[in-house]
C-alpha cells in the first residue's frame, strides 16, 4: 500500500514458490512447495481485488511532486560494507532510512534517486546525501551544477573520500567539493569512550576503548 501511495503501477511478489536452495530456502512465497496457496497468496488476492474494485479512485488520484531527493549511492554502500565489522552495514543503511523517516513523519514527499541514473536535480529544493563516502564522479559533476544554480545540498561527512577506483582521495571532500562546502578535512581525531546512538541503543564506536 505504501508503494501504491507513492505512485507504483504494479506489485511484484517474491518468490512465487518457496525457494529450495540457499539461505532463503522455505521463505515466504505465494505458494507452498507443492503449488498450493499460502496465506500470503490469500492476502495478495484480497488486496488486488480491492484495488481492482476501486480502480477509478487509484487512477484519478494525484500526489504532490517531491521537493526533496535522497541520494542512494551504491558505491558508498559497498565502501561502507567492506570496511565495517557489522555485516548488516548499519552506518550506510541507517543514514538513508533515518533521513527518510524524519521527512516521512513530517509528511514531506521524497524521491530516492540513484547516483548512476540521470535525474533532473533542478526540480528539487534540497538534495540529501546520506553516507556519501564513495559517491560517483559523474553524479558529483551534476551535483556541482545543481549547487551553482542555487540548489541546497545536505550531506553527511566524508563526501567523496574514495575515488572511482576506491582509493582514498588526496583531498576530502573529494571531487572538488572542498570548494563547494568551503571546508577541508585536516585530520581525524578521536576521543576515548565515544558512543554511537542507534535509536534506543547505545554502542561503543569501533576502535574506542
Amino acid at each position: 500500500l505504501e508503494s501504491i501511495r507513492h505512485g507504483a503501477k504494479g506489485l511484484l511478489y517474491w518468490p512465487y514458490r518457496k525457494e529450495r536452495f540457499g539461505q532463503e530456502w522455505g521463505g515466504f512465497s505465494l505458494t507452498a512447495n507443492d503449488g498450493s496457496p499460502t496465506n500470503l497468496l490469500n492476502k495478495a488476492t484480497a488486496l488486488c481485488s480491492s484495488i481492482t474494485k476501486n480502480e477509478e479512485y487509484f487512477c484519478n488520484g494525484t500526489r504532490p511532486d517531491s521537493e526533496v531527493a535522497i541520494v542512494f549511492s551504491i558505491r558508498s554502500y559497498l565502501a561502507s560494507w567492506i570496511s565495517s565489522e557489522k555485516v548488516n552495514n548499519k552506518f550506510a543503511v541507517d543514514s538513508i532510512t533515518g533521513y527518510y523517516k524524519m521527512l516521512w513523519e513530517e509528511n514531506v514527499p521524497v524521491d530516492v534517486v540513484h547516483e548512476d541514473f540521470p535525474v533532473d536535480l533542478s526540480k528539487y529544493k534540497a538534495v540529501i546525501l546520506p553516507s556519501p563516502y564513495a559517491i560517483s564522479a559523474n553524479f558529483s559533476k551534476r551535483l556541482k551544477e545543481y549547487v551553482a544554480n542555487g540548489g541546497l545540498v545536505i550531506s553527511d561527512p566524508f563526501y567523496g573520500a574514495f575515488e572511482q577506483d576506491f582509493k582514498l582521495s588526496y583531498q576530502v571532500p573529494g571531487h572538488g567539493f572542498s570548494e563547494v562546502f568551503g571546508a577541508d578535512e585536516f585530520d581525524i581525531t578521536q576521543k576515548d569512550h565515544v558512543n554511537v546512538i542507534y535509536g534506543d541503543q547505545v554502542e561503543p564506536l569501533l576502535g574506542t576503548k
